[in-house]
């Protein structure tokens, strides 16, 4: 790329963030573009947020590893994020959400110019099941539990509450793993054979990818 070009690039952004930011937005609804890897996303969500209103809310859906990475600056992004926004929640999304594509994803909220203050505890949900079931033509389709899943989990985030195998509530730092994985307490009342099959085809396609 020539420098010209370059130069060109980045007063377009500058004149894209500027307007948007005249539009005063105060709601960020993301889906950053996954080729540009961990960094590229928690970069894309910074940018959004700059151009929101104080007391707006950022909402991005992510690659899990832009959650647990351990890269350094990753981590150093993580904590650019943290410095001047707060870390609401981060929900854990079903496996095959973007079926047939096999990436597993998180959805990470914040509330944007607002430092996350030292020692708050974030909402981490486990919402892994959300009642659709996988069909060869149509996707995933409602099995008819959908709206009553959708209440609770709205319920326990809204209310912050902590549900055993669902929810948690946990203070972390930008070096820390932002998934309720990492902390959740597991509800040994629900294992079977299937599920741990499907737990280790998880882990093995989370690997791969």
């Amino acid at each position: 790329m020539g420098s010209l070009t370059y130069i060109r690039e980045i007063l377009s952004i500058k004149a894209s963030l500027e307007k948007s930011k005249s539009l005063k937005p105060t709601v960020a609804f993301l889906n950053p573009p996954y080729d540009v890897g961990e960094d590229g996303q928690l970069e894309f969500i910074e940018n959004a947020m700059v151009c929101l209103q104080p007391d707006g809310r950022c909402a991005a859906i992510v690659q899990m590893s832009c959650a647990t990475s351990t890269n350094s600056r990753t981590a150093s992004i993580r904590g650019r994020l943290l410095a001047n926004h707060t870390l609401v929640g981060v929900f854990s999304m079903p496996d095959d959400l973007f079926h047939p594509v096999g990436v597993i994803t998180c959805i990470i909220v914040f509330e944007v110019h607002k430092p996350h203050p030292k020692g708050l505890k974030t909402f981490f949900g486990y919402f892994k099941d959300d009642g659709f079931q996988k069909s060869k033509h149509l996707g995933g389709v409602n099995n008819g539990s959908w709206e009553e899943i959708k209440s609770h989990w709205l319920d326990l985030y809204l209310n912050r509450e902590k549900e055993v195998g669902l929810s948690v509530l946990e203070a972390v730092k930008a070096e820390d793993e932002w998934c309720a994985e990492a902390y959740i307490e597991t509800d040994y009342s629900i294992l079977s054979e299937d599920v741990f099959a499907n737990t280790v085809r998880n882990f093995l396609s989370f690997q791969i990818v």
